[in-house]
């Protein structure tokens, strides 16, 4: 069974940067973090944080403009491939309203 958590906010370069760095907000080491879907083009931090600043612009008075969703799965599920969990993502997103 997975469990979610969802967390708005409206500092995209803070989001960026803690999920693209080398350790999580306990300074422990990542061992993987990737970008596996999603309709953003930049690779680094700072684009990707330029990219939605670039868009919250569009809707300046828009406070809580990021979204960020965790999904959980229990330890005894499977490994899932990246193709599944991009697919997984895609279609909550959708299903919460989210262009893809």
């Amino acid at each position: 069974m997975a469990v979610g958590n969802l967390m708005k906010g409206g500092f995209a370069g803070g989001l960026a940067s803690y999920l693209l760095a080398d350790v999580d907000h306990k300074g422990e080491v990542r061992f993987r973090a990737d970008l596996i879907g999603g309709t953003v083009c930049g690779d680094t931090a700072r684009e990707i944080a330029q990219e939605f600043d670039d868009l919250h612009q569009l809707r300046p008075t828009l406070g809580q403009h990021i979204v960020h969703m965790t999904i959980n799965f229990a330890p005894d599920d499977r490994e899932l491939t990246d193709k599944e969990q991009e697919e997984i993502g895609r279609y909550w997103a959708e299903q919460m309203g989210f262009q893809t």
